[in-house]
């Protein structure tokens, strides 16, 4: 056998382990990579072949929300992968996907390289695998599951946030997700929009204003005011305008760390509120 066709060896240093709804994946550029073609190769046969290819069970398709969650988790370097630090939507290719490519492709490099991904990746198990977890009914993970669902809204988590952050919470302590559970894997966007930080919405000003104006904006017409240690937090005024974030990171006393974002509709409270302290008063 030729060193062309010698089968390559997978390690983890070639192939980073990455995972989505507990199954391993792994990412176009990488696919390409092992086929030895191109990325927009794998791309172009996709979209050709979108009919032979089914999202959920041959790929998943990360955007939004969903794909902010899995940037979190670190499976990908953002220095070993800089795209993924800016991309908008990300697809991962399950075994069956990579399969399917493979089958597209039809050449004997990218079915070598299939049968040692299959062996050596997708099929791999963990070299010391976790201990035995209590076995929990349906109905027991549910039950945690609402638990945790008042947990994280009391921590001022709202909407997306709060059901993705206490889908993790269950999944770590149950092993299962209460959101696959129920067969909602995907979560519908927000209808108000995206959020943003003070910094953003200045941006989307003309002329820009800084993210500090934003806030003394805000202050000003009594949306936020400051907690006992100096935090910006919303007012009462502020309902519906605004959603905590998960930053996925911890103070030093272990409490998370949550982000205030903005819906765009805030501009409207605030010309709202503008117009209420400027109208004509009668004497």
């Amino acid at each position: 056998m030729s060193s062309n066709n010698r089968p390559l060896a997978i390690t983890a240093d070639s192939h980073p382990v990455i995972t989505y709804q507990d199954l391993r994946v792994t990412t176009t550029e990488l696919l390409a990579q092992f086929y030895g073609t191109d990325v927009i190769r794998i791309q172009q046969n996709f979209t050709r072949n979108a009919d032979r290819f089914v999202e959920g069970k041959h790929y998943f398709k990360l955007e939004g929300e969903n794909l902010r969650q899995f940037k979190q988790l670190g499976m990908l370097s953002f220095s070993e992968y800089p795209a993924l630090k800016t991309t908008s939507r990300l697809t991962l290719w399950t075994q069956r996907g990579a399969a399917r490519h493979a089958k597209i492709l039809d050449t004997d490099k990218a079915w070598d390289v299939f049968e040692v991904l299959e062996d050596a990746y997708f099929k791999a198990q963990p070299i010391n695998p976790p201990a035995d977890k209590k076995q929990y009914t349906e109905i027991d993970v549910l039950k945690i599951a609402s638990i945790a669902s008042r947990a994280v809204k009391s921590l001022g988590f709202t909407g997306n946030q709060a059901t993705l952050s206490a889908d993790r919470a269950v999944k770590k302590i149950t092993g299962q997700s209460p959101l696959e559970l129920i067969g909602q894997t995907h979560l519908l966007a927000d209808q108000r929009g995206r959020t943003y930080t003070p910094t953003e919405l200045g941006k989307m000003l003309d002329p820009p204003r800084s993210g500090r104006m934003i806030n003394q904006m805000l202050q000003a017409f009594q949306l936020i005011e400051k907690d006992v240690k100096g935090d910006w937090i919303p007012t009462a005024k502020a309902v519906e305008l605004y959603e905590w974030l998960d930053t996925s990171k911890r103070h030093s006393d272990g409490t998370p760390v949550k982000q205030l974002k903005w819906f765009p509709a805030v501009f409207d409270a605030i010309e709202m509120e503008y117009r209420e302290q400027n109208k004509p008063r009668l004497h």
